[in-house]
Formats: structure tokens, C-alpha cells, sequence
């Protein structure tokens, strides 16, 4: 009798942990994705105020936009984006590149039903993966001139930090549950 009540109360104990950890690694998940997020609304809508405000700033001195050779299709593995830092580019309604910040990553090209959301004025995000398999999420603002959406901010940022923090509390959780269960075991 003593080893079933034993047994009863290790699987409740199991089954409360192994409950509270996938809470506590959604919910993180879910923080960091809305941090990620907003980090890139903030800086694609200052920068979209930005250039509806400043349209030359997109021009170089010459009067020419910036030179899109690095945004051949396949291309995105050549350069991967750091973690800490945000990629910018300007892209057409079409997805074709008109401006691009300096070190800017492309990546997979834009969905076609992105650029049509964006097109209608919505801000649209997205998770992409590379060639390489680096985890990057887009968010597409849409620029307007003279009241009309004309050209589309994309801005991008690294996923590769919230990668890591997750797999590290993964780990965390899977020691200590398994710590908890072993002392519950011979409590």
C-alpha cells in the first residue's frame, strides 16, 4: 500500500511539474516573441515617420537609389545578420528593393499575401528562416506618400538570443523537475 500511495503521489508530482514548465516556456516564449515585436514596430514606424517626412534621405548624392546587387535570390546565406543589431531596407509594392541600410539582410523574399496586406496598410510580421537556418523575424510597415501606401519598410532582427534563452531555460526546467522528482522519490 505504502509504494501505490508512494508511486500515486511521484506521477501527481510529475504531472504538476511537467505542467508548470510548459506554462512557464510558452509563456516566455510568448514574452520574448511580443519583446521581439515591439522592438521592431517601434523602430519600423520611427523610421517609416522618418522617411514619409525625409523621402531623399533613400537617395544618394547622386540621385540614385542604392545599388541592389547583394539582393540576387539566393543570396541571403552570403551575409547573416548579427543578433544585436536590426536590418532595414525600402522595398517597392512588387518586393523589389529600392533602398537598404548599410550590412541590411535580405533574406527569403517577401509572400506574396504579405505584400498584399501591407499594400491594404497593415503592418505584417513574420518569422523566416534562411539558407543557413538562422531564425530572423520581418516586419513589413507600409510607407505612404501623399496619403497613398507607395513603398514598404521592412525591418528584421535576429531571433538567435531568444533561441538561446529558451534552450537555456529548457535545461533549467528539465534539471530541477528531474531534481524535484528524485527528492520527492525519497521524501
Amino acid at each position: 500500500f505504502r509504494v501505490r500511495v508512494r508511486s500515486s503521489l511521484l506521477v501527481f508530482i510529475a504531472v504538476v511539474l511537467v505542467g508548470s514548465d510548459l506554462l512557464t516556456y510558452v509563456g516566455l516564449q510568448a514574452l520574448l516573441r511580443k519583446y521581439v515585436d515591439s522592438r521592431l514596430l517601434g523602430l519600423g514606424q520611427t523610421l517609416g515617420r522618418l522617411i514619409e517626412q525625409q523621402p531623399d534621405l533613400m537617395l544618394r548624392s547622386e540621385g540614385e537609389f542604392v545599388s541592389k546587387q547583394d539582393d540576387r535570390p539566393g543570396n541571403e546565406g552570403i551575409q547573416e545578420l548579427p543578433e544585436v543589431s536590426h536590418s532595414i531596407r525600402v522595398l517597392d509594392l512588387d518586393g523589389t528593393v529600392r533602398w537598404k541600410a548599410a550590412g541590411a539582410f535580405g533574406g527569403p523574399p517577401v509572400p506574396s499575401e504579405a505584400l498584399r496586406q501591407a499594400k491594404a496598410g497593415q503592418i505584417v510580421y513574420e518569422s523566416v528562416q534562411t539558407s543557413t537556418g538562422m531564425s530572423v523575424r520581418r516586419i513589413f510597415v507600409p510607407l505612404r506618400e501623399q496619403g497613398e501606401v507607395r513603398y514598404l519598410l521592412q525591418a528584421g532582427a535576429s531571433l538567435s538570443l531568444a533561441e538561446r534563452t529558451l534552450r537555456g531555460l529548457m535545461g533549467l526546467l528539465v534539471v530541477t523537475s528531474g531534481g524535484m522528482i528524485i527528492v520527492a522519490w525519497f521524501g
